[in-house]
């Protein structure tokens, strides 16, 4: 367990907070690293929470980042948790009490130097941590999906190596208790003679969990998608595989909750360029009967790269981020929102000079969403944490622009393997045995990065009259309040916290323009300002960020 560590996100409740479809900016923030955002999760409370890995100054080689931000992408803590070796957060999700859990890899206390552990850590709702879990074989142990189980148990999924120098791995599912972090239990899913790796699951009530990844069984093509279903104790209920001649990799996996499942992930050899991004439904309402409604690829002549998908249950369409080659300055972000039926509604491309990277996306709650990465073309030449807020079409206000991804629906090359298999049939779920490892010796530091506001139309449309302008929004030392032509009617000001207390009181008087107050004894956070005029009140809100 590790001492003393609170407050590694921010579950601040923002008071008055304004609807997020007001909102469009870009940041970025850098902790003096090479800083990788992976995964984020908006909380109950509408802040930010991005994890990853930084190289900044910690505990070891790299640590986990986690980072909290307000919605409008302001710092509002976290630091960086690890070792003396390597630590990468690589998954998070938000439990129904509130809590949250991450899940990854170290190799700090790995029995065979360089050889990663599964991680995985659970907050409570306060940010504090429940515990802290390394675990792991004597070889390649990794998570990439977290999420709360059927039973309020914690589920964390990814890959196992099977061991020293054997170059083959099985899909890795264990059942952790939500209260102390113990392995309830633990297996792999695999067949004897190919590599499997599972990149995301999916509780289903009454069956357990449906899990998406890729296998090298090579009943279809050299690495095919791999699709399977999972018995409350983690036992195979059934697999299947589908994909083209290439290579294919499942990434995401959705339920819209009317009985179709939507499959995301990477295509090669069958689409446009040398590799595209895949969206495939299924109806799985005659389960255990499943059918393959579609399946299309999305690119264009160069490489697409997708990380991860999310279902918008507004639109009930899916929004798909990633990487592409084909547009713009070499790697790019690219976003890519498609309805039910996977039909193109728009298609935008991302980022500056560098390389730029969208690992995660995220709704807003107002019909907009959030993309999270990393990128070198802002602030510096190492990777920094890249945040864009859009509308519900996409816009961000700045480095971005369209982009004509060619959508191709796939039938005559796309091959389905059903239960029969007898090849599948192979694939079978192992006990396997994790040892805790004693991770009291991890360490948490603060970081508090530098942020680079790259556009926002948060510091205008925050402002709830057009009697007064605020500016720079987030502000560090000083904030300006530009009355115009209604400075004469400026008589105080009052600024609260997101708590409600006051924490700045002013007469004004004689202001010609522009009134400059002193902030730089405020906390970074949200705050609401009250300026009184001479017959009404306006307020502005806006964010400390230093």
């Amino acid at each position: 367990m590790i001492k003393n560590f609170t407050k590694v996100f921010s579950f601040l409740t923002l008071v008055g907070a304004l609807s997020a479809n007001a909102q469009q900016f870009q940041v970025s923030q850098d902790l003096s690293g090479d800083d990788y955002g992976n995964r984020i999760l908006v909380d109950v409370n509408g802040s930010l929470n991005i994890i990853g890995a930084t190289s900044a100054t910690g505990a070891g080689s790299y640590d986990m980042m986690l980072e909290g931000l307000s919605s409008v992408g302001a710092h509002q803590g976290g630091g960086q948790l690890g070792g003396t070796g390597s630590e990468t957060a690589r998954a998070v999700a938000g439990l129904t009490d509130g809590s949250s859990v991450i899940g990854g890899a170290s190799n700090t206390l790995a029995p065979v130097l360089g050889l990663d552990d599964a991680l995985v850590l659970k907050l409570d709702n306060t940010g504090s941590p429940d515990f802290y879990t390394v675990f792991g074989t004597d070889s390649v142990d990794r998570i990439f999906e977290v999420d709360e189980g059927n039973d309020a148990s914690v589920l964390a999924a990814g890959q196992y190596s099977r061991s020293i120098g054997s170059n083959k791995s099985d899909g890795l599912v264990t059942k952790l208790d939500a209260a102390t972090g113990a392995v309830t239990w633990a297996k792999t899913i695999g067949f004897q003679f190919s590599n499997e790796v599972i990149y995301d699951f999916l509780p289903i009530n009454g069956v357990g969990y449906a899990a998406i990844g890729y296998s090298g069984v090579n009943v279809i093509g050299l690495n095919d998608n791999l699709f399977f279903f999972l018995n409350e104790d983690g036992t195979k209920n059934s697999c299947f595989v589908f994909g083209g001649p290439g290579d294919d990799d499942a990434r995401s996996i959705m339920d819209n909750g009317t009985g179709k499942i939507y499959v995301a992930g990477n295509s090669r050899n069958i689409g446009q360029g040398s590799g595209e991004a895949f969206l495939a439904r299924f109806d799985v309402t005659a389960f255990p009967t499943i059918v393959l409604d579609w399946y299309k690829t999305y690119g264009e002549s160069g490489s697409e790269s997708l990380q991860r998908a999310i279902y918008d249950p507004t639109s009930g369409g899916v929004l798909m981020v990633g990487t592409t080659a084909s547009f713009g300055n070499g790697d790019e972000g690219f976003a890519v929102k498609v309805d039910a039926n996977g039909v193109i509604q728009w298609s935008k491309v991302y980022g500056g000079a560098a390389g730029d990277y969208f690992q995660d996306a995220a709704l807003d709650g107002s019909g907009g969403f959030y993309l999270s990465g990393y990128s070198s073309s802002f602030g510096g030449t190492q990777s920094n944490l890249w945040l864009v807020k859009t509308d519900a079409n996409g816009a961000s206000l700045c480095n971005e622009s369209n982009a004509t991804f060619i959508e191709n629906t796939i039938s005559n090359t796309v091959a389905y393997a059903d239960f029969t298999n007898a090849a599948l049939n192979d694939i079978v779920s192992t006990d396997i045995t994790l040892t805790t490892r004693n991770s009291s010796a991890f360490a948490f530091n603060q970081n508090t990065p530098t942020a680079n506001i790259l556009c926002s139309t948060v510091g205008v449309q925050e402002v709830s009259s057009s009697a007064i302008s605020v500016y720079p929004n987030p502000a560090g030392e000083t904030l300006n309040f530009n009355f115009g032509v209604n400075a004469a009617d400026a008589k105080g000001m009052v600024i609260y916290n997101a708590l409600g207390a006051k924490v700045y009181e002013t007469t004004l008087s004689n202001v010609t323009s522009v009134f400059s107050a002193d902030i730089s004894n405020l906390a970074n956070g949200m705050y609401t300002a009250v300026v009184f005029m001479n017959n009404t009140q306006v307020t502005a809100k806006f964010t400390v960020a230093k």
